[in-house]
């Protein structure tokens, strides 16, 4: 029966498979996101701000997050890049006697 199907379906079969998989990452992410809106809808309300629509949080949250991991990609640091910035504080501490 399988090897009678066309390759198309195949192909149709891996993007809805994909599609998927984005949309089930979108719904956890989405959950994770609730609290944190709900805290800033209730800090904007008690301090009279303006309020933020869940939406076009979920919407502002996704774009930030998806170009964050391009750039968290594309940025990899190694160990003594990392050590080079910290540097300046770990002397201070130990001016200090830390």
């Amino acid at each position: 029966m399988i090897q009678s199907l066309p390759l198309s379906f195949l192909g149709e079969l891996l993007r809805h498979a994909e599609r998927e998989e984005q949309r089930k990452e979108r719904d956890e992410l989405e959950k994770r996101l609730f609290p944190l809106w709900l805290a800033n809808y209730a800090l904007s309300k008690m301090n009279g701000g303006e309020v933020m629509d869940y939406d076009e949080f979920i919407a502002r949250s996704l774009s930030t997050g998806q170009a964050g991991r391009r750039e968290q990609q594309a940025s990899k640091r190694t160990a003594e890049e990392i050590m080079k910035d910290f540097a300046p504080l770990v002397a201070a501490d130990r001016k200090k006697g830390g």
